[in-house]
C-alpha cells in the first residue's frame, strides 16, 4: 500500500530516500513497464547513452553543452549528483525546478501502485522515468543519457539510443558486472544498438570486445582514438602557474574530415579524451564544427580538479575508483609534488572500492591526512583507513617517494562537517588542499553556498 503524506518537493525527496536502491533482481523489466503506465516518454526523445567506467558524466556534460549551444533542445541526466538531486534531471543545462521535480515524482511514484511490493521499482528507475518524461513533457530534441552502472540492464537502456559512447573501461562494480574486462565490457556494450554508432574510448582487450559486439550487432564502431591526439606542453616540475590554462589537443571530425586545435577551460589533462569524444559525437548528430568549438572551449565540469574560490588553494575531484586516481595522478604530481607550502588532503571513500591502493597512489603527495568520519552505511572507517596509513608510513613510502618534507605524515581523524576547517588549519594560509575519493564525501562537507569555483 503506497501512502503519499505530502506533494512537496521536500515530501518527493523523503520519500525518494526511503525507497531500495536495488532491485529484487536486475534487469529492464520494471523500467520498461513503468514507462509503458507513463505513455512511454523515452520515445518521444533522441536519445543518446554514456557509458563506461570513468569520464561518462563529463562526456555527457560537453556533449549537452554543444547541443544546447547549437540552438538545439537538449536534456541531460546524470548520476549520482553532488548538492542537488535536481542536478539529475537537466534542460539546455538548467536543473529542474523543485516544483517540477515533486509533480514529476508523484505522478510517476503513483504508478507504483501498479506493482508488487517486492518488485517495485528502486530509487534509480524511479528517477530515471521522471527524467524521460520530463525531457518528453519539455519537448527536447536531444537527451543525453548517463549510464548508471554497467549498460545491459540499466534502467537507462530502457530507451532506443540514436548514439552511443563507451568511454572506458576498467574493473569496478565486479560483484555485479563480472570479475573480468571482458565480461564488464559485455556490459557496457548492451547500449549498443543495430544501425546506431558506437564510439569508443577504451583500449586494449574491452576495445576489442566492444568492436566485436558492435559488428555482431550492426552498429558502426568507431574508435575514438583514431581522432585526437592530446599536446604535450613543456611545463616546469611543479604545479603549473596557471590553474584556468586547460589542456590543448588535436581533433579530427569524422564526418567532414577537417581538422582543428582546441584548448579546454576545464583543468585535466584527462579531461581531453572526454571531450574529444563529445566533439566526434557532436559532428555524428551534425551539429556544425565552429559551435562544436565554441561549446567545447568553454564547457565546464563541475567536481572534476576544480578550485574552490576561498583560500587556502582548495582543488575537489570526485575520483571515487582506482581508474579514476590513475587518470588523475599527473595533476597531482603537478600541483603537490614540489612543496611551497604544507600539503592537506581530505580523503573518504566507500568500503566496496580499492581505498587501500587510491592511497598509495596519491599518499606521499602530502603532509597532512585528514580523514572525515562519513555517515554512510557504504563508508570505510575512518580508523581503519588511519591504521592503514600508520602501516604504509613506517615501511618504505618515503624511500621510494621523496615528497614528504620531513618523512613524518600527520593524520586527524574528525567529524565529516569539521574536515574542510580542519583541512585548511593545517594547510595554512600558503598551503593547498586536496578533497578526493568519494562523491559522498565531496556532498556531505561542501554546501552549494560555499562552492565559489574559479578553475
Amino acid at each position: 500500500m503506497f501512502i503519499l503524506n505530502s506533494n512537496s518537493y521536500s515530501g518527493a525527496c523523503e520519500k525518494l530516500s526511503q525507497i531500495s536502491m536495488f532491485g529484487s533482481k536486475p534487469g529492464l523489466q520494471r523500467i520498461s513497464k513503468l514507462l509503458s503506465l507513463l505513455g512511454s516518454p523515452q520515445e518521444k526523445t533522441k536519445c543518446v547513452l554514456v557509458g563506461g567506467t570513468n569520464g561518462k558524466g563529463s562526456t555527457a556534460i560537453f556533449l549537452s553543452s554543444i547541443i544546447s549551444a547549437s540552438g538545439k533542445k537538449c536534456a541531460l541526466f546524470l548520476s549520482p549528483h553532488i548538492f542537488s538531486i535536481r542536478e539529475r534531471i537537466q534542460v539546455n543545462g538548467q536543473n529542474i525546478s523543485e516544483e517540477k521535480f515533486a509533480k514529476l515524482f508523484f505522478e510517476v511514484y503513483s504508478k507504483c501502485a501498479e506493482f508488487e511490493k517486492e518488485d517495485a521499482p528502486t530509487f534509480f528507475e524511479l528517477i530515471t522515468a521522471m527524467a524521460f518524461l520530463h525531457f518528453a513533457k519539455e519537448g527536447c530534441d536531444f537527451a543525453v543519457m548517463e549510464v548508471g552502472m554497467g549498460g545491459r540492464l540499466d534502467a537507462t537502456n530502457a530507451c532506443e539510443p540514436i548514439l552511443s559512447i563507451i568511454t572506458s573501461i576498467s574493473l569496478e562494480h565486479t560483484a555485479h558486472l563480472g570479475n573480468s574486462i571482458k565480461k564488464i565490457a559485455f556490459e557496457k556494450a548492451g547500449a549498443i544498438r543495430p544501425g546506431a554508432p558506437v564510439i569508443c574510448g577504451a583500449k586494449g582487450e574491452a576495445k576489442e570486445e566492444i568492436k566485436k559486439l558492435a559488428n555482431a550487432r550492426g552498429a558502426k564502431f568507431i574508435d575514438a582514438h583514431d581522432y585526437f591526439s592530446p599536446i604535450q606542453k613543456n611545463t616546469e616540475k611543479g604545479a603549473r602557474k596557471n590553474f584556468g590554462e586547460g589542456a590543448k589537443f588535436s581533433l579530427t571530425f569524422p564526418q567532414a574530415g577537417s581538422s582543428c586545435i582546441l584548448r579546454l577551460s576545464t583543468q585535466g589533462d584527462f579531461q581531453v579524451q572526454n571531450a574529444a569524444m563529445a566533439a566526434i559525437a557532436a559532428d555524428i548528430l551534425q551539429i556544425p564544427q565552429a559551435e562544436i568549438l565554441n561549446a567545447i572551449t568553454s564547457a565546464k565540469i563541475p567536481a572534476r580538479w576544480q578550485q574552490l574560490s576561498n583560500p587556502p588553494k582548495t582543488i575537489i575531484d570526485c575520483a571515487h575508483n582506482l581508474g579514476a586516481f590513475g587518470q588523475i595522478l599527473p595533476e597531482i604530481k603537478k600541483e603537490f609534488c614540489a612543496p611551497q607550502g604544507a600539503r592537506a588532503l581530505i580523503f573518504g571513500a566507500m568500503k566496496d572500492k580499492e581505498w587501500k591502493k587510491e592511497l598509495e597512489i596519491i599518499l606521499p603527495y602530502f603532509d597532512f591526512i585528514i580523514l572525515p568520519r562519513l555517515p554512510f552505511r557504504r563508508a570505510a572507517d575512518a580508523g581503519e583507513i588511519k591504521n592503514f596509513i600508520i602501516a604504509k608510513s613506517n615501511k618504505k613510502t618515503r624511500a621510494q617517494n621523496i615528497c614528504w618534507a620531513d618523512g613524518k605524515i600527520k593524520i586527524i581523524v574528525c567529524d565529516a562537517n569539521e574536515a574542510l576547517s580542519s583541512a585548511k588549519k593545517s594547510a595554512g594560509a600558503k598551503g593547498k588542499i586536496l578533497c578526493i575519493g568519494s562523491i559522498y564525501l565531496l556532498q556531505h562537507i561542501l554546501s552549494e553556498e560555499k562552492l565559489g569555483i574559479i578553475g
